[in-house]
């Protein structure tokens, strides 16, 4: 009994294999590509909006426009 799925995961894997030089070029690939999103989770999403006054920020000015 076959599983399509099965069968096309393999293929995609022996593709990569082959064209990353063989089974050590590949777990350096896929090392490579885990240090990459490491470093990208550790960055703040970008933003353009200004950062939210905080509560005493917010007392101050509304005690101003009084």
């Amino acid at each position: 009994m076959t599983d399509p799925i099965v069968d096309e995961v393999r293929r995609v894997r022996e593709e990569l294999i082959e064209r990353h030089g063989g089974l050590d070029g590949y777990l350096r690939y896929c090392a490579q590509q885990d240090r990459r999103r490491a470093r990208q989770q550790k960055r703040p999403p970008a933003t353009t909006r200004k950062p939210a006054a905080t509560a005493a920020a917010a007392r101050k000015l509304a005690s101003r426009r009084k």
